[in-house]
């Protein structure tokens, strides 16, 4: 399955929060996590944003939230587009 963990969720260890630091900040579980950066998990769109700011590229956020839309449009085809 495509993911969207590269090149922003992969940043530099001295830019990138850790793990736990990133959950706490976010009120996220310490495993959602481990799977948006492993590829386990689809990101939404806030999750997105939220990664992107935390690793200081939120210039990064819309080009991500294009391509998890265009992941989305063809993996679900008759799904409803949001606008």
């Amino acid at each position: 399955m495509p993911t969207l963990r590269r090149p922003v969720i992969r940043q530099p260890a001295e830019r990138s929060p850790k793990g736990l630091a990133l959950a706490v900040r976010y009120g996220w579980q310490a495993s959602k996590v481990s799977k948006l950066e492993n590829g386990r998990q689809t990101p939404s769109e806030t999750d997105i944003q939220a990664w992107c700011e935390a690793v200081e590229r939120p210039d990064e956020a819309p080009n991500l939230i294009s391509t998890l839309r265009a992941m989305e449009t063809l993996m679900y085809p008759g799904a409803v587009q949001r606008p």
